[in-house]
């Protein structure tokens, strides 16, 4: 299979837009027992996975916008969640319930299959200055931070008809106008434009111009807490 170009190093949003579309690329058939369960009943089993065992989750993507519209307002193709790097042992146990295939198993990144539907977890972790970010290439010198409040402790979304945790309307902007930063091979795609315009509405006055600092990545070498 032919692999996307690699993204400039120097940019958060390009990194982060290619790792999303990257993973659309791999993605694996539907199975025929993925037809038999929607998408909601799939993403449910997740999440009740994560709860039950205590261990923090946000939606992100496609997903992550619903559960802040507190309803599914599109098709939804896999599963992108993000937890705390600290977590990743537990994230692994949660994952015997509901993790029929895990395909693959990083510091940066777990990937696993339930009913045929891909899931990506990737992680976050804090920087001595308290900046939050994420590591989405052993090989970047770079990582990428994450405004703050990112990830509410409180749940602040609503979906399948209980709350849920998604990472807020600004680092939703923060990830999917990373698309717009894309080189050769990365192509703005319409899901992603119509997932930008639902954001954009719910961004306050100046927010999109001042969240545009979070695309500068911060160097790797700096001391991790």
């Amino acid at each position: 299979m032919k692999q996307p170009q690699r993204a400039q190093r120097n940019r958060y949003g390009v990194a982060l837009g290619l790792y999303i579309w990257h993973a659309d690329l791999v993605s694996e058939p539907m199975s025929n027992s993925a037809r038999d369960l929607t998408k909601m009943e799939i993403l449910r089993d997740i999440l009740s996975a994560f709860r039950l065992a205590g261990v923090d989750v946000w939606l992100l993507g496609g997903w992550g916008i619903d559960g802040l519209l507190g309803h599914e307002s599109r098709e939804h193709k896999d599963v992108d969640l993000i937890a705390r790097r600290d977590d990743r042992k537990r994230v692994r146990e949660a994952l015997r319930t509901v993790g029929e295939q895990i395909v693959e198993d990083t510091d940066v990144k777990l990937i696993f299959f339930r009913h045929g539907c891909r899931s990506d977890i990737i992680y976050f972790y804090k920087l001595p200055d308290g900046t939050l970010v994420s590591d989405l290439d052993a090989d970047d010198p770079f990582v990428y931070p994450w405004p703050p409040g990112a990830f509410p402790r409180e749940p602040n979304g609503y979906l399948l008809g209980m709350p849920c945790n998604a990472v807020t309307w600004e680092a939703q902007y923060v990830a999917k106008e990373g698309y717009t930063h894309y080189k050769k091979g990365c192509p703005l795609r319409q899901k992603d434009r119509a997932d930008l315009a639902v954001i954009r509405r719910h961004l306050g006055p100046g927010a999109e111009e001042e969240l545009k600092k979070y695309f500068p990545g911060v160097p790797r070498h700096a001391p991790e807490k």
